[in-house]
């Protein structure tokens, strides 16, 4: 029997890419071939040892801009037709490019490629000049038909706490098993910033997986001002040069050791910020340390957990189950690096934990980004919103000095929300100080980077979530004291 929320769509299933003969010359002017900008001579020459003559090109749609002198001249040189607009009706193909490896694919932060088809419905991909096919790119994260009719699909879906989680879920699965990218749908919260799962002031954070320390950053000054982050990174290189990025902040620790089940010994793969656990002997890392959170935190508290740890998120969990039940902390897993991760991982929680309530967040336009977002039933019904922690903050600071930084709704929040501490100065980003008058409400307005921050005021923050970080950086950098900080993160989408 078919499982109750998915049709039978998946016996209708198509190819996700086809295997495009463009030496073939007929009809190939019929034919439009869409290319980066920056790929286009790669794509002429493929055409041209393919054995085409420019007159038989098909016509071209370069998606990201034909303003370049360089460009323009190609465009000329070989007489290339160019659309001006494509639709879904059109015999539509995509060169990627030979440089553009499984690893690139499986790893690539902004996927412009895979967005661009997804948004003009192109769904035939040529193969790239290599000769490989890219189906094979996304083989490791498909699952088989038969999951279908597997009654945890029923058990996680009634699981989940809100409609959009639910919907998410279901185009995961389907797409999946389709391997269609057409049944991807993106969350509408940024990764890692849930509505009512993500970082609040002095949060213990438990980070799996650091890889450069850019988002061990963004949570400590969400967690600011007392927050504290103890993070997790195997590869010593990696490790290194998190602690190198993170240089200037305190309540940092990152330990070079990986999460697992147990405490052990285990061998990596290294794939720069993809390295994973290796079964094979003589692997790029041997030997690397490893420990579980019940051991590490035997005598330590925490109230948060971020694991991005490259398929080893389930035993890591498992490792921890006895901490995460004594101390009930708020957490973001991944759930994509393996193929049943979506499946295993929130069924593993839903058994141990029933009192808690899960959401599931899709953050990309390709297999990668989906994450289980967990909170205990207490703490999600006494999450407060960005307005009543501002007056928390007004309130706490009575009748005191504070200092303002941010732009914008900064000054609509500061108006709205502070009324009982005494606002003294507004501080921005020097590139936007020509932007505003000298002064605001009376308040005077100054750049950061030239502040004298020896006053120790306390400093309120008022950003949206992805300058947040570049911020409180900034601040700490110019001298301001890390834990006179206040963060207030707007999470408007």
């Amino acid at each position: 029997m078919e499982n109750k929320h998915f049709d039978s769509a998946y016996t209708n299933c198509l190819p996700l890419r086809k295997d495009c003969k463009f030496y073939e010359k007929e009809e190939n002017n019929d034919r439009i071939l869409v290319v980066r900008n920056n790929n286009l001579i790669d794509a002429i020459f493929f055409l041209q040892n393919s054995g085409l003559e420019p007159t038989d090109f098909p016509r071209f749609y370069i998606f990201n801009g034909i303003n370049t002198y360089e460009t323009q001249y190609i465009i000329k040189k070989f007489c290339l037709k160019i659309v001006d607009r494509i639709s879904c009706e059109d015999n539509i193909f995509v060169y990627i490019e030979p440089a553009q490896t499984l690893k690139w694919w499986a790893r690539s932060d902004t996927p412009e490629l895979f967005i661009f088809c997804e948004k003009n419905n192109i769904n035939n991909f040529l193969y790239n000049s290599d000769s490989t096919p890219t189906d094979k790119l996304l083989a490791s994260r498909f699952l088989d038909v038969s999951i279908v009719k597997d009654r945890r699909i029923d058990i996680i879906y009634e699981s989940l706490s809100d409609d959009e989680s639910r919907d998410i879920f279901v185009h995961l699965i389907k797409f999946k098993i389709l391997q269609d990218l057409n049944y991807i749908k993106k969350s509408s919260y940024p990764e890692y910033e849930h509505p009512k799962v993500h970082v609040e002031a002095n949060d213990v954070i438990i980070s799996g997986g650091v890889y450069n320390g850019k988002v061990t950053e963004q949570f400590l000054s969400e967690a600011s001002p007392n927050g504290a982050i103890i993070g997790f990174e195997p590869i010593p290189s990696q490790a290194q040069k998190s602690v190198n990025y993170l240089f200037p902040y305190r309540g940092i620790k990152i330990e070079n050791a990986g999460l697992d089940k147990e405490c052990c010994l285990k061998n990596f793969c290294y794939c720069d910020s993809g390295s994973h656990i290796s079964n094979i002997q003589n692997s790029d890392f041997n030997n690397l340390n490893m420990v579980n959170i019940d051991t590490y935190f035997r005598e330590k508290s925490f109230s948060f957990i971020k694991l991005d740890i490259e398929g080893a998120e389930l035993q890591c969990i498992q490792g921890g189950i006895h901490s995460i039940k004594k101390y009930r902390p708020k957490m973001q897993i991944c759930i994509y690096h393996l193929n049943d991760d979506i499946i295993t991982i929130p069924i593993f929680l839903i058994n141990e934990l029933s009192d808690y309530d899960y959401y599931i967040g899709h953050h990309s336009y390709h297999t990668f980004g989906t994450v289980l977002y967990c909170i205990p039933k207490e703490k999600n019904m006494n999450t407060i919103g960005m307005n009543e922690y501002a007056k928390q903050i007004d309130e706490f600071f009575a009748g005191r000095k504070v200092v303002f930084v941010g732009a914008g709704k900064c000054f609509q929040l500061m108006h709205k929300n502070f009324t009982k501490s005494i606002p003294q100065y507004i501080l921005v980003d020097k590139q936007y100080l020509h932007e505003l008058p000298l002064q605001i409400s009376g308040i005077n307005v100054s750049e950061i980077e030239t502040f004298n921050f020896t006053n120790n005021l306390p400093i309120i923050v008022f950003a949206k979530q992805n300058h947040c970080a570049s911020l409180f950086r900034k601040l700490v950098l110019h001298g301001a004291s890390q834990e006179n900080i206040y963060t207030i993160v707007s999470r408007d989408v």
